[in-house]
């Protein structure tokens, strides 16, 4: 059976984790802090984990530090209300399949799931999501249209340092940097992209 640890401290968020998960057929267990997660995962194998990032005592990024350096593999699904930039790179670096802001819809949800699973049914699950080039500017599209900008910058950053003279890709993170009302960084792209085209 599919089975989910939730990792965060806030009990409401845990809740809702829980009942999504259970909803596409999950056994979930849940952790209000790092250690108690630790603890779990160490007795317990699991399919995937959600872990949020700001936590007291223990963030989840060094939670999921302990976890790489105790060779746990298990798929890292990051959650968090305070997303930034530095964070969603720096996560999926470490190997996080996805990158999931607080508050999601149930829609967004269903999508990342169905996404994760099918990419561990066919073990196709690597650390970095883009798979082929010409996936970045679909996936780009989706993430702006389900008002997800920071999980956009990520696909781009990373399409970005693979091919770096690609023009749409300037364009792309000008429309990004536009849609979060940065005009500075949204010019400065767009000025690459003009050279670049």
């Amino acid at each position: 059976m599919k089975k989910a640890l939730v990792v965060d401290d806030t009990k409401s968020n845990r809740i809702l984790l829980t009942k999504c998960l259970q909803t596409e057929g999950y056994l979930v267990e849940t952790a209000g802090n790092g250690k108690q997660a630790m603890a779990l995962m160490k007795a317990e194998d699991y399919t995937i984990i959600f872990l949020d990032i700001k936590m007291p005592y223990m963030s989840g990024t060094e939670v999921f530090k302990w976890m790489m350096h105790n060779g746990i593999t298990t798929p890292v699904v990051i959650t968090t209300a305070y997303a930034t930039v530095k964070n969603a790179v720096e996560c999926t670096q470490m190997g996080a399949v996805a990158y999931l802001q607080k508050p999601f819809t149930l829609a967004r949800f269903k999508e990342l799931v169905t996404e994760i699973e099918q990419k561990i049914h066919t073990r196709e699950l690597k650390k970095d999501p883009i798979v082929e080039e010409q996936d970045v500017f679909q996936l780009v599209n989706r993430e702006l249209k389900y008002g997800s900008p920071e999980e956009a910058l990520i696909y781009l950053k990373k399409a970005l340092s693979e091919t770096p003279i690609n023009s749409e890709i300037y364009l792309l993170l000008s429309k990004v940097y536009s849609s979060i009302g940065n005009e500075d960084y949204a010019e400065k792209f767009r000025k690459v992209y003009e050279i670049f085209k």
